[in-house]
């Protein structure tokens, strides 16, 4: 009986492992600033989310260019995906973080609904007490120009001294410990 158990546990881990993967930082001269990839524009823009983001209130939409911040991290996600679930309360501790003096005007987060529609995008924001923007994207036109293959799914770009943007992280599954993956984002 033991040995039945010792088999599953073993399995059991490895599973979870496989689930969750984690990949380096890339430090690759991916450029975004003239790509269709970086200027896609997200929309509808809230006031408070514009205010988050540093833009005019009036804006109704957004184009990663126009963030003043040093570091954008993307999260897609879909409200369907169990993971994606279970893992947001990590993602709200790594957006409390970023709020925190050292990192608040360097480092934004946007959420980005894979194959999910405004309705649903907001439901999955009341459920889970995110308070950064999160943003539809129901035909996947967001997440195919980032390949994103499985959820959940996190781009981390990056500005670079001579204010050009790239793509410095781009991996599935998720990350351990938020103020380590926050503290990567700076290097």
């Amino acid at each position: 009986m033991m040995r039945v158990y010792y088999f599953f546990l073993c399995a059991l881990i490895i599973f979870v492992h496989g689930c969750v993967t984690y990949t380096d930082w890339d430090t690759s001269d991916q450029k975004l600033d003239s790509s269709p990839i970086f200027n896609t524009r997200l929309y509808p823009l809230s006031p408070q989310d514009a205010n988050y983001l540093q833009l005019s209130e009036t804006r109704n939409s957004v184009l990663l260019p126009l963030l003043q911040a040093d570091v954008i991290i993307l999260e897609f996600f879909n409200m369907y995906c169990i993971k994606c679930q279970m893992f947001q309360p990590r993602i709200n501790e790594l957006y409390q973080l970023s709020q925190s003096q050292q990192y608040r005007d360097k480092v934004k987060i946007i959420g980005i609904g894979a194959g999910n529609t405004d309705m649903e995008v907001s439901l999955y924001k009341e459920k889970y007490s995110v308070a950064f923007p999160l943003f539809a994207d129901p035909q996947l036109e967001v997440s195919e120009n980032y390949r994103v293959r499985l959820l959940p799914y996190f781009v981390v770009i990056k500005r670079s001294s001579t204010g050009e943007f790239k793509i410095v992280y781009s991996d599935t599954g998720g990350f351990y410990d938020a103020q380590t993956f926050l503290r990567q984002t700076q290097k």
